[in-house]
């Protein structure tokens, strides 16, 4: 969840859900296209030296072996000018157009090399797989909603303790708010090691593409709302538990984040024998985004009476966005008096933390302490002591909220430090200065949570 300049955090779809197809056999879902390079902005001397118009062109900074780009001829220094005839001015544009395309795609690159203009046309291969190793295979496949298809990546342990013919347990994991691929990528943090951990406890895990991420259609994420989001998780979650090889009653949700709201709201319609949340929220929304506000600006050291005077303006625009159903634009033209702060959240008037507004006022309108009441399931809820993105007590009511409900059932854990992304952090302020991410993974949380569900999963001896 992401918050300004610093972090944050209808009617039901109807859900058309199509099982998991394993890659190679029968799966309709293309993979994403891959180019291959590594970019970067033009120097003002290659820009000169090549005669280059200001503000047009990327600079491949390398070409990955035996990808897309090597076999079609890129190179490393050359400046790309054009896709497919549209001036290229940024890489992070550049990247986000050949992000769209698919598999066997065609397209044509103009670059610069050595100052004379070339047009070269590359077939795009699909992006490198996931491989497995020697405790796992990874299985790809899809489900199918309203808003297209969404590619799933489903791991299956090696070895089995019961035969082949074993069911085996599952988790499920349920990434934060951002528009980004849970696929593993090489040096990934996290979830790699958590389902490396998972797979050598003989559960399966499971992940689904957000629409318009990785191979998934739909999108672009920026605009998909709250409730086509939560048709995926649910869409996938029910294919995993039909999935012929997992024991549907030993399935378990690990929500990180905004993935801890889903996680209850996915369980209501499809039961699930765990939930495990991490630097998540129970508030209400607009509640949340004003203590957020003022954590993280008591950590920048902002004056107490500005923070006051910000928070003032801000429960106004919560009430007219979460509550009035105004958007960003509307406020800012009918409360002049509003628009700055519309302006730092809202930075182009229509998303905030790459998400359009429209994605927060579906999700302001939950009530997740009655998701939670509706639970019978078991909960572990862990928070981060040096997170500064959550607050422990929504933690700590998560766990009695349940277990007011069903004695028992819930469990609150205080971990300490550990930030809002698992990684490693002396305090709440270490971790702000350096925007969250030390660097140093821990794998504390992700070993408390294999030790919970194995035991409810009756995998322990």
């Amino acid at each position: 969840m992401r918050l300004r300049s610093l972090c944050a955090l209808v009617a039901p779809l109807l859900i058309a859900a199509a099982p998991a197809l394993q890659a190679g056999e029968s799966d309709p879902l293309k993979r994403a296209g891959s180019l291959g390079t590594r970019l970067g902005p033009v120097e003002p001397a290659d820009r000169d030296q090549k005669k280059l118009p200001e503000g047009v062109g990327v600079k491949i900074l390398e070409v990955i072996p035996e990808s897309s780009a090597a076999e079609a001829g890129l190179k490393a220094g050359d400046i790309v000018t054009a896709l497919n005839s549209e001036s290229v001015k940024a890489a992070g544009t550049f990247a986000a157009s050949v992000s769209k395309l698919r598999e066997g795609d065609k397209i044509r690159v103009d670059v610069n090399r050595d100052g004379e203009s070339k047009s070269i046309d590359v077939t795009l291969k699909g992006r490198p797989k996931e491989t497995g190793n020697d405790d796992y295979e990874v299985i790809y496949g899809s489900v199918t909603i309203p808003a297209g298809r969404l590619r799933t990546i489903m791991t299956r342990p090696k070895r089995l303790t019961g035969g082949d013919e074993k069911k085996l347990p599952a988790l499920m994991l349920i990434q934060g708010v951002g528009g980004y691929s849970i696929e593993i990528r090489p040096g990934a943090y996290g979830y790699a090691p958590m389902i490396e951990a998972f797979s050598k406890a003989g559960f399966v895990t499971f992940r689904v593409e957000k629409p318009g991420q990785g191979d998934s259609e739909g999108g672009p994420t920026s605009e998909v709302d709250f409730e086509t989001e939560l048709a995926g998780y649910k869409a996938a979650l029910k294919a995993l538990k039909a999935t012929e090889f997992v024991d549907a009653g030993n399935v378990f949700l690990f929500g990180h984040s905004m993935g801890g709201v889903m996680a209850p709201l996915m369980a209501v319609e499809e039961p699930v024998k765990g939930i495990s949340v991490y630097g998540t929220v129970v508030k209400t929304w607009p509640e949340y985004m004003l203590e957020n506000v003022r954590r993280q600006s008591e950590l920048a050291g902002e004056p107490a009476s500005a923070i006051d005077a910000a928070l003032k303006k801000d429960a106004a625009v919560s009430y007219l966005l979460f509550l009035a159903g105004k958007s960003p634009k509307e406020v800012s033209k009918e409360h002049p008096e509003l628009a700055e702060r519309i302006a730092e959240f809202f930075a182009d008037g229509e998303h905030y933390v790459g998400r359009s507004y429209k994605f927060f006022q579906q999700l302001a309108s939950k009530n997740m302490a009655e998701a939670w009441e509706g639970f019978d399931g078991h909960v572990l809820s862990v928070w981060g002591r040096s997170d500064f993105v959550s607050a422990e007590d929504d933690h700590a009511r998560i766990a009695a909220i349940v277990d007011s409900k069903h004695p028992g059932h819930g469990k609150f854990l205080a971990m300490n430090g550990l930030d809002h992304g698992m990684f490693e952090a002396a305090t709440p302020m270490d971790s702000f200065r350096t925007g969250g991410s030390s660097g140093k993974y821990s794998p504390a949380y992700h070993e408390t949570l294999v030790e919970w569900a194995s035991e409810l999963a009756g995998m322990k001896k």
